[in-house]
């Protein structure tokens, strides 16, 4: 990254770089590794408030083309300066169509999401602050977890199945209402939930059948949770009891969604994102036809709309701020963000927006932890753990929004490689972007 150079100048004053950040410090910049050496990326900013800003720069070849802002700057057009010295290649056509841009951050967008989850996986449905902290201290990095759960409500919660063609709960259900369980009792440090687990599902339809295909899913995600052993998870959600209900009395698979208005509808939203790329039409399509199966709500298929628009966004060279603005309005506003960002995160999820698991509340303290930390995704991801609540479906979001932005080869090391089952995971996204349409 050293091999560049991003600079600002104001057009009465060229010798002097009002802007001038290291690249680490201006993630939209990143790409130019993926360009050639020696490049130099000069902006002009065009706010009505603000003198426009040009560069100077001699002996070289010039590209200029639309590009979204650096942090706090509002950009009309960039313009990529190629070193005489260097031999004659072909002009890019744009940055947002680089294809190793669209690679990396394709990937860090779907590992994003596996890791937000596993991250919160120990800490899930903690309500109690002081608890979380006394029983797992600042989540940093992956944790088992363990019983007793001080805010565990599973005892309460019940689920009878009808016949064999609704026992999902298997070996499981001698836990479901008994006091203190942990929901993911069984799970190993940086395993995923059930959710992100189908996530694993999803890839490997999309793999096998080379695109979305709703049957092809449906018949795994059946075969999946109807197969004894098939994962240890010891909480299955409301949406999934509520789907095999139907299916046990014998309703067609593609009419056994509920009416579930709960985050979790979004958790593979992250996966379809990175098989589309910047297709969003196709994208959004297939999104809203996924969330069908299993949520039967306005509201969820609104919010995964919303978050399909913002990924393919960022994916397409938008900033990750901007692009939350743009497409979250009826969630989230820059007058919220300015607003909330005064107060602490626990204040914000938490008292601002509940913690909890539904839609209307859960979405925007996602989107919030998103715009608040769209350029750190560690501090994001541990913060979103760190609130509680229901962790893991909001991690999943944040992950994918933070990981679409940061790429790949900008997410920490240690949450690629101690992913529980991480060969397989990074496995299935290889194959699944080397099929994929965006």
């Amino acid at each position: 990254m050293s091999a560049f150079t991003v600079a600002l100048f104001n057009h009465h004053s060229q010798s002097r770089p009002l802007y001038s950040p290291p690249l680490q410090a201006a993630p939209r910049f990143e790409i130019l590794e993926a360009l050639m050496d020696g490049l130099y990326v000069t902006h002009e900013r065009t706010e009505m408030d603000s003198e426009p800003f040009s560069a100077l720069f001699r002996n070289h070849r010039q590209r200029t083309f639309s590009h979204p802002d650096p942090p706090g700057l509002r950009i009309k057009k960039a313009t990529i300066l190629f070193p005489m010295t260097e031999p004659s290649q072909p002009e890019p056509p744009g940055l947002p169509s680089n294809p190793a841009f669209s690679a990396d951050h394709r990937a860090g967008l779907a590992w994003g999401g596996f890791i937000g989850d596993a991250l919160a996986m120990p800490v899930h449905w903690y309500y109690d602050r002081q608890a979380l902290a006394r029983d797992y201290g600042s989540v940093r990095d992956y944790l088992a977890p363990r019983n007793p759960h001080p805010d565990s409500i599973l005892w309460r919660s019940s689920y009878q199945a009808l016949n064999e063609r609704g026992d999902i709960l298997h070996e499981q259900a001698q836990y479901w209402g008994q006091r203190g369980i942990h929901y993911h009792q069984f799970l190993h440090a940086g395993e995923n939930t059930l959710n992100l687990q189908l996530g694993q599902v999803l890839m490997e339809s999309l793999v096998a059948r080379g695109g979305y295909d709703a049957d092809d899913y449906l018949a795994r995600y059946i075969d999946f949770l109807l197969t004894p052993g098939s994962h240890r998870d010891t909480y299955v959600e409301e949406c999934h009891r509520k789907f095999f209900a139907s299916y046990s009395r014998g309703t067609a698979p593609r009419k056994c969604a509920g009416g579930d208005i709960h985050i979790g509808g979004l958790a593979h939203v992250g996966v379809l994102a990175a098989f589309f790329g910047t297709d969003v039409a196709r994208m959004r399509a297939a999104v809203r036809e996924h969330i069908s199966l299993t949520h039967r709500s306005p509201e969820v298929l609104a919010a995964g709309d919303a978050l399909a628009r913002m990924l393919g966004a960022v994916l397409a060279g938008a900033s990750l701020r901007e692009s939350i603005l743009e497409h979250g309005t009826d969630w989230f506003s820059k007058k919220k963000a300015e607003l909330w960002s005064r107060d602490a995160d626990d204040t914000v999820v938490g008292l601002r927006v509940s913690p909890a698991c539904y839609i209307a509340e859960a979405f925007p303290a996602s989107l919030y932890l998103s715009w608040k930390y769209a350029a750190d995704f560690e501090s994001g991801v541990c913060a979103n753990a760190q609130v509680g609540g229901d962790s893991c479906h909001r991690g999943a979001v944040v992950g994918a929004l933070l990981g679409a932005a940061a790429g790949q080869s900008a997410l920490p090391a240690r949450y690629l490689t101690g992913l529980y089952g991480a060969d397989r995971v990074g496995g299935l996204i290889e194959g699944m972007l080397a099929v994929g349409q965006g």
